[in-house]
């Protein structure tokens, strides 16, 4: 039986899955509404900003239908060979972005913390929004 194992920590600090955080790049335009008319003179350039928000909320989904809400670590691995075994959930309070502001992009970073020592081909592990749902955590 063969197992990848991908373990992420929690920093004790704080009650979210720290490593995992978003690096928002919001760019906002001050001006109330667009000129009608083209600018004669100086032009007003956009105010970039850039904030990282820590998840309020995490737990992971494992095919042991066991809860995971209260574990120290989130662990995420393939198992059997090559095929999904389970899937963290992170939540964001995306509340201190200013209304009307233009998420340009977004960065969520993980870190491999521990894996096993088999010599396996990489695994793509990939991120999804869930839409229209606020799940608890």
């Amino acid at each position: 039986m063969h197992r990848s194992r991908f373990l992420h920590t929690l920093v004790p600090t704080l009650a979210v899955f720290a490593i995992g955080t978003v690096l928002l790049h919001a760019c906002r335009d001050d001006r109330p509404t667009a000129p009608s008319t083209p600018l004669s003179g100086a032009i007003l350039a956009e105010t970039a900003s850039t904030a990282v928000i820590h998840p309020t909320g995490d737990t992971y989904l494992g095919i042991d239908a066991a809860s995971h809400a209260t574990e120290t670590q989130l662990n995420l691995y393939t198992w059997p060979d090559a095929k999904p075994a389970n899937a963290i959930l992170m939540k964001f309070d995306l509340a201190s972005i200013p209304a009307g502001s233009t998420v340009s992009s977004a960065t969520l970073t993980l870190n491999l913390v521990a894996s096993d020592a088999t010599t396996d081909p990489t695994y793509t592990v990939t991120a999804h929004a869930i839409v229209n749902k606020n799940p608890v955590l």
